[in-house]
């Protein structure tokens, strides 16, 4: 039955795109895939928030793993497709993504996943010290303080590191200066939408319903067969909830329209 999904989703992965999308999110998905043996591999997806504030993924790649260099090629495939432009780029921390992105999306706003974050800092203490190096992160980023500007952020930033990396040094190294700039783009954003646009949580319901599909699948026997049933999720979602705008948006259409219409301004990656 999935088979049949695979004439139209090779007619999908092609299609044109719109040239330019609110916002753009990026991840990877794992799955059991046989080849000579069987082993985790990567399905990179891309979802996008149109200028009309509904949602619509852009493209599914399989690729053995998620690499910098794995998503060159699929930013170089957006762009053959018609993309141009996103006003902020949201997606996990991985190493060498800023790279990638500013080969093919230059002087866009990155905005690392600020739950992922936490997470992975929370993994560097104590179980005791966990709730409490959570409430001073979430002091930090100050979600629903309309005044909150990244150069308070960078105060309370420079005060959670000194404070936590006394008793754990390894905090130090995990949030480096020059990777700053990737964690407060959201500030950038009116506060009654910095909740959505702080991590990468949209992208990530989508992922729990591509595992509700393919929970009981032990592995795929070949790449196209977990793309068609990837596909097949893709095509329930953009038909049930993905047409419908997020209406959050509507009052701010001036301020998003103004951020992605922007005149690039230089960054130094």
């Amino acid at each position: 039955m999935v088979k049949a999904f695979e004439p139209l989703r090779l007619s999908w992965q092609q299609r044109l795109l719109s040239s330019h999308y609110h916002v753009i999110l990026i991840d990877a998905l794992y799955h059991a895939v046989r080849r000579d043996d069987v082993a985790q591999e990567a399905t990179y997806i891309v979802m996008g928030l149109k200028e009309d504030y509904s949602r619509e993924i852009l493209g599914l790649y399989h690729l053995p793993r998620e690499s910098a260099e794995g998503w060159k090629q699929v930013f170089q495939d957006l762009k053959q497709r018609g993309f141009q432009q996103a006003g902020l780029v949201l997606c996990d921390e991985l190493s060498g993504i800023e790279t990638a992105l500013q080969q093919h999306l230059p002087h866009r706003a990155i905005q690392c996943c600020l739950v992922h974050k936490v997470r992975r800092l929370i993994a560097h203490v104590r179980h005791q010290d966990k709730a409490h190096l959570v409430a001073d992160w979430h002091e930090v980023l100050d979600l629903d303080n309309p005044y909150h500007a990244p150069e308070q952020f960078q105060l309370r930033l420079t005060k959670f590191i000194d404070q936590w990396s006394k008793r754990y040094p390894s905090i130090r190294g995990s949030l480096p200066e020059h990777k700053w700039r990737y964690y407060y783009q959201y500030l950038n954003y009116p506060v009654q939408l910095r909740r959505m646009l702080y991590t990468t949580n949209w992208i990530e319901r989508f992922n729990k319903e591509i595992r509700k599909t393919t929970q009981h699948v032990n592995s795929f026997p070949n790449p196209n067969a977990a793309l068609n049933l990837i596909f097949m999720v893709t095509k329930q979602m953009e038909e049930k909830t993905y047409r419908i705008p997020i209406t959050s948006f509507y009052p701010f259409k001036q301020h998003m329209e103004k951020i992605l219409f922007a005149v690039p301004q230089t960054q130094n990656y």
